[in-house]
């Protein structure tokens, strides 16, 4: 009996130990499975949270919710503490960079602005350049009248006048007889033509004061369609605009035999801004006078063009002016726009980039091509045939 008791005993503790295992391994599977639940809700919500804020460019005031454990919501709040930070940290980056957005715009704006008054200042200078010449001429004609009038024949005139007075009532007895009453017929006609020869130089004269005081209205008139409105859009004769360019540029095409060619293939109106159309000719046209400054350039030639053509259904203009002058370096082609920079001994470097500009506020573009050094150069003005040039008006974008 008592064997038999020993072997129950046995038993039953060990069944009894086999059950506290069976149910700590259950509780610990229960209890580790809500672990692993509450631990996969929580990287869940972090991943959730972490999407929205990517989603939606950097909002970063999403936060995860508190949990119940101690661990997993240390986790929680070391999150919502760095979001917290990136949050300020973003906000504050957001405020410099609108200030220096502001800074950079202010620049830019007193940038475009110097470069467009140093492309007047170019024009400018070659309309004082022109009506120095004009006033020139006039001090020459100006002086030769003052000297015809000091060596007029007219005093001899008026004494003989005086002489005839005296013998008004015995004047056919002083033409005949008197020996210099006898003089006087022959010294009439010989005093008229010497005063006719002098009225004749006069009224040339005269006649090119005019003319040189007319050149000068004509370039204050010049000058003052160069300083119209700028921005407006009116329908434009591009060869009219060019063949002024040409006249503001004055008499340099003679004065260093310079040869120039027209090629006016397109001549129907557009719709652009004429006054900056205007001012960026002139500024091609003296620089290509100024490529052939040189005095070992021989057959000194610049051509200005004006062509349609068309490109990914719409059609454009060019014009073009060419010069066989001094050429560019090819290392300096891309740096040709960029403000400052310059070849010239004499230049500052805006003249270009202001023409740029322009042609971008056109709605177009201008480009430079040259083969290289001694090859000569040829800018390229495109504009846009249809008047898409609205644009244009819209004074609030700069371009540099």
């Amino acid at each position: 009996d008592l064997t038999t008791r020993a072997i129950r005993l046995t038993v039953i503790n060990k069944s009894i130990s086999i059950a506290i295992i069976i149910i700590t391994v259950t509780c610990m599977t229960i209890l580790g499975y809500f672990l692993l639940q509450t631990l996969s809700t929580t990287l869940q919500s972090l991943i959730n949270t972490m999407r929205k804020i990517s989603e939606e460019e950097g909002n970063l005031t999403y936060r995860l919710s508190e949990i119940p454990y101690p661990d997993l919501n240390e986790v929680s709040k070391a999150f919502n503490k760095m979001t917290e930070k990136l949050q300020f940290i973003h906000e504050h980056l957001q405020e410099l960079v609108h200030e220096r957005t502001k800074e950079l715009q202010k620049a830019n704006e007193q940038v475009v602005m110097s470069a467009r008054r140093a492309g007047m200042a170019d024009v400018a200078s070659s309309v004082l350049h022109n009506v120095g010449n004009a006033m020139n001429s006039i001090t020459v004609s100006l002086g030769l009248i003052r000297e015809l009038s000091k060596n007029t024949q007219i005093n001899k005139l008026l004494a003989l006048t005086d002489m005839i007075k005296n013998h008004i009532n015995d004047l056919t007895r002083f033409l005949a007889d008197d020996a210099k009453g006898k003089l006087i017929p022959a010294y009439i006609i010989q005093l008229s033509e010497t005063i006719n020869d002098e009225n004749n130089k006069i009224q040339e004269e005269l006649t090119s004061l005019s003319e040189h005081i007319n050149h000068v209205e004509n370039i204050v008139s010049m000058q003052k369609s160069m300083t119209g409105i700028s921005g407006l859009a009116e329908k434009v004769n591009l060869p009219e605009v060019v063949e002024l360019a040409i006249e503001m540029c004055g008499n340099v095409f003679d004065e260093d035999k310079i040869t120039l060619e027209k090629q006016f293939n397109y001549k129907n109106p557009i719709v652009t801004d004429k006054a900056k159309l205007l001012q960026i000719i002139v500024n091609l046209i003296q620089n290509a006078k100024d490529a052939l400054r040189p005095d070992n350039i021989l057959n000194k030639k610049i051509t200005v063009a004006i062509n349609a053509v068309s490109a990914e259904n719409h059609r454009n203009i060019l014009i073009t002016v060419s010069d066989n002058g001094e050429g560019i370096d090819p290392k300096n082609i891309t740096k040709m726009f960029s403000i400052g920079f310059t070849t010239k001994k004499d230049g500052h470097g805006y003249g270009l980039h202001s023409s740029a500009l322009a042609a971008i506020e056109l709605g177009g573009s201008l480009k430079a091509d040259s083969s290289g050094i001694g090859a000569g150069a040829t800018f390229t003005v495109t504009l846009p045939m249809e008047p898409t040039a609205t644009k244009l008006l819209n004074k609030d974008k700069e371009y540099v």
